[in-house]
């Protein structure tokens, strides 16, 4: 800061010392900020402090002001310079105050496929969450289902909003949030209440849902785009980013029970793994996996009533010996 010395008559001071009052806002003690003033660093308010070097023969001073690369949301510094009574200001403050939390969203449907009677964790939504500034506090989230289902499709406590810290869902080992019961047809406004506190970095919420064992074949379910202001938070954030369609996804026949092939169980042979068809139930396999890691399309092909491995293409996981699930 450059302040400059003059008398009544409008002539330059020299040797004059001029003070500041420096203000401190903390607040919010994540970081507890230091800010050096004149080379001194601080912490707290300070009043009536003088400033080090005195003005040169031109009546001007000059001192510096360092601030920390973050500041808390709402924390801060004022510093105002003086003249020598220590009561009158002269110019105006210098002021910096930590910004609000920028939560930058993606919202998008993952899921293509139908959803299959008695079966839970169903991805109905995905929205990341990209959190910069400051950390922020989420409390809640509003989702709008629409479809047609009625609420005895729904499992129980069949609605869910999990985190997880990647943009797979994994229920085992990801936090669940919330959970909700359905209690209407047709529409439901589902409002989830929480508390998850959110570091600067990105994460994701998962809106799943559970199908009963005897919700009706056909039936379908999906959501309404949401918006910004679905989420609730502890303070004030700066929104951004865009939410994409949501899918429609049908209630599906459960899934049928696979037959293994016990011939000719060779790295030179196709395995063919059969069922009772369901166009429906075939149409909604998104993966096969085999021992909890998924194959590459050309590993496989699927038909009516038929799952065809090829150990042929090589895939260590079809090629090497043992008991596979």
């Amino acid at each position: 800061m450059t302040a400059t010395a003059k008398d009544q008559y409008n002539n330059l001071v020299p040797g004059y010392i001029f003070k500041y009052d420096a203000t401190v806002t903390n607040t919010d003690v994540t970081r507890g900020e230091s800010y050096t003033i004149d080379g001194t660093a601080r912490t707290s308010t300070a009043n009536d402090v003088d400033v080090v070097a005195v003005t040169n023969a031109s009546g001007v001073a000059t001192f510096t002001i360092a601030v920390p690369s973050g500041i808390d949301q709402g924390d801060g510094l004022s510093v105002q310079v003086q003249l020598a009574n220590g009561s009158s200001n002269t110019g105006s403050a210098f002021s910096i105050t930590g910004l609000n939390p920028l939560i930058d969203f993606a919202g998008t449907d993952p899921t293509t496929n139908a959803f299959s009677v008695n079966s839970i964790n169903n991805i109905l939504y995905r929205v990341g969450l990209t959190v910069s500034r400051n950390p922020a506090t989420l409390t809640g989230a509003e989702f709008t289902v629409i479809g047609s289902f009625v609420a005895s499709d729904i499992g129980t406590d069949g609605y869910k909003v999990y985190y997880s810290a990647n943009s797979t869902l994994e229920p085992g080992t990801d936090e669940l949030l919330a959970s909700l019961a359905a209690s209407n047809d047709t529409e439901e406004q589902l409002n989830f209440a929480f508390s998850k506190a959110l570091a600067v970095g990105s994460g994701y919420l998962f809106l799943t849902v559970d199908v009963d064992q005897n919700a009706s074949v056909g039936n379908n379910i999906s959501i309404n785009t949401p918006t910004p202001i679905k989420f609730a938070f502890t303070s004030a954030v700066a929104t951004q980013g865009s939410f994409a369609a949501p899918k429609v996804h049908i209630f599906a026949g459960a899934a049928p029970t696979l037959t293994a092939d016990g011939t000719n169980n060779t790295v030179d042979n196709d395995i063919d793994i059969t069922f009772t068809d369901d166009a429906t139930w075939r149409a909604a396999i998104t993966a096969v996996k085999v021992n909890g890691t998924s194959l590459d399309a050309a590993d496989y092909t699927i038909s009516a009533g038929n799952l065809k491995l090829k150990p042929s293409i090589g895939n260590a996981l079809l090629t090497t010996s043992g008991a596979k699930q």
